[in-house]
């Protein structure tokens, strides 16, 4: 292995040095510039070709290998991300409930927010909070109903 990686990077050096050699020759104009894209062609072309060669397979085949093994966890880490993004929700909604509380005057407020999955796309938003707070009856319901429009959600419970 350290062998076929010595010939890679020996082969890589060799075309970079020749790539070089040749566009440092030729006078600036319209063949310079065909002669550097040439040349940087050969250096990829030496920096890819032991991909290509990878497990003796082809390119093609590396990939669908890789798309098939990638493919058994997809669920999971749709999941996972689905949960990040669920709690995500939740914390940012509690905040902007507990600042609401907080500029309408409500002291020792505290917030809990829940989510669920839309139908069609599955991403997470949220639904209901529950809001415990000391303040009078008219303010927690003036917190109430601002929390209900201005996060859309279906159902605000005042716990007291």
């Amino acid at each position: 292995m350290t062998q076929q990686i010595r010939e890679w990077i020996l082969g890589i050096a060799g075309a970079s040095m020749i790539a070089g050699g040749v566009t440092a020759l030729l006078p600036k104009g319209k063949s310079a510039q065909a002669a550097r894209f040439a040349a940087g062609l050969l250096v990829l072309i030496m920096t890819a070709a032991p991909l290509l060669r990878l497990g003796g397979g082809s390119m093609a085949e590396l990939i669908s290998g890789y798309k098939a093994g990638a493919g058994k966890y997809g669920g999971d880490i749709e999941e996972i991300g689905g949960d990040i993004a669920a709690r995500i929700i939740q914390a940012e909604a509690a905040s902007y409930i507990l600042d609401k509380a907080k500029e309408l005057g409500a002291e020792n407020a505290e917030a809990r927010v829940f989510t669920r999955r839309e139908s069609g796309s599955g991403l997470p938003y949220p639904y209901a909070a529950q809001i415990k707070a000391q303040a009078d009856e008219q303010l927690l319901e003036r917190l109430r109903s601002c929390v209900l429009v201005e996060l859309g959600l279906e159902t605000v419970e005042i716990i007291r």
